[in-house]
C-alpha cells in the first residue's frame, strides 16, 4: 500500500541580523513553517508531510545572500521505519 511519511526540517539563522525565510516546493508535500522570521542566532522548523516519494524543498531568504536558495532533499522513510 501507499505510505506517507512526515519529517521536520531545522532553519537556523547564523548570522548576525535578522532573516525572513520561506519554504516551497514543487513536489506534492505540505509544507507548514514555524518562526519565519528569524533573530540572530534563531532557529525555525519547517514540517513536511504526505511523503511519498524522492524530492526536496527550497528555503529562500533575501537576506543569507550567497546562501540563498538552500535545496533539502526529502525522501519517504522506508517501510517498517
Amino acid at each position: 500500500g501507499k505510505t506517507s511519511s512526515t519529517t521536520t526540517v531545522t532553519v537556523t539563522n547564523s548570522g548576525g541580523g535578522t532573516m525572513n525565510w520561506t519554504a516551497s516546493t514543487t513536489f506534492n508535500y505540505t509544507l507548514s513553517s514555524q518562526n519565519p522570521t528569524l533573530s540572530a542566532g534563531q532557529s525555525g522548523t519547517i514540517t513536511v508531510s504526505g511523503i511519498k516519494g524522492n524530492g526536496s524543498i527550497t528555503v529562500t531568504s533575501s537576506q543569507a545572500g550567497t546562501s540563498s536558495p538552500q535545496t533539502v532533499p526529502i525522501a519517504p522513510c522506508p517501510a517498517g521505519a
